[in-house]
């Protein structure tokens, strides 16, 4: 698998299969599968990918934080799919 996390907190923000092709540019990020597409808020200088990772299995967009080779819970995640009651 392969990972691309922020910076500045290492929060992982994608995750890919190793196949998939990704090159973070100066501007934008490519991602080519069967179907090239851009990630356009990540770049050299907001983004690291990290490469040959083994996922939590339940990974989730923001959930973890992926440094030193290590995956650790983000204390900030806020899970989306779960419901809450209007403040």
């Amino acid at each position: 698998m392969k990972t691309i996390v922020r910076k500045d907190n290492n929060v992982s923000i994608w995750l890919f299969d190793d196949d998939v092709g990704i090159a973070i540019g100066e501007t934008q990020t490519d991602v080519s599968n069967n179907i090239i597409s851009t990630i356009s808020d990540c770049n050299t200088s907001n983004a690291l990918l990290y490469e040959n990772i083994t996922a939590p299995t339940d990974w989730f967009y923001h959930k973890y934080i992926y440094t030193n080779n290590t995956w650790s819970d983000n204390p900030n995640f806020i899970d989306p799919r779960i419901e809450r009651p209007a403040p």
